[in-house]
């Protein structure tokens, strides 16, 4: 059975709330997060200089995990 921990980081993101928003942010991880937003169905590379907005229904991709926003 393969390992798959070498695919998330110790710290590979971080998740904040403000002014009523989620945000993500990569700090810098070896292999990144996508998002894919629920209104156009794409998939986005998140950007480690940029916040990026989680909206309900949207789905974040760490490593081989997915995490949907409800």
């Amino acid at each position: 059975m393969p390992s798959y921990g070498g695919m998330v980081d110790r710290q590979h993101a971080v998740l904040n709330y403000a002014g009523g928003q989620w945000f993500v942010e990569d700090l810098g991880s070896r292999n990144g997060i996508r998002i894919e937003k629920k209104e156009d169905g794409k998939l986005y590379q998140v950007s480690g200089e940029h916040l990026c907005r989680v909206n309900t229904g949207d789905i974040l991709y760490i490593g081989n995990t997915r995490l949907k926003a409800l």
